[in-house]
């Protein structure tokens, strides 16, 4: 398996584990997948679009929540995560760990 996929898998098994413990719902899948514009990040989530009407909160309000989470992970190759409206998480790779995770560095 392609080391890309591997860390997106990583990042969506993080995805699903936060939405379980933290915010209480069950997902068996999280979308993940690179956005057409770079400036949005290396891979976008729009779970917290799919959660906001079983939650009973606003998108952004969910997709804050999870990006706050997803940076307390302190993962290698995530630089840093964003959030953009109406509620997509957005991450950024950490080049120098990513290039090292399929290792060219």
């Amino acid at each position: 398996m392609g080391s890309f996929i591997k860390l997106r898998n990583q990042i969506q098994n993080t995805f699903i584990k936060i939405c379980k413990d933290e915010l209480g719902v069950v997902v068996k899948t999280v979308s993940l997948s690179v956005p057409s514009n770079e400036s949005f990040g290396d891979l976008t989530s729009p779970v917290a679009l799919t959660l906001a009407s079983k939650l009973g909160k606003s998108s952004m309000h969910i997709a804050n929540e999870i990006a706050e989470k997803l940076r307390m992970k302190r993962l290698d190759e995530i630089s840093r995560v964003e959030v953009r409206t109406p509620g997509h998480v957005n991450i950024f790779f950490n080049r120098v760990e990513y290039l090292k995770r399929v290792g060219v560095v």
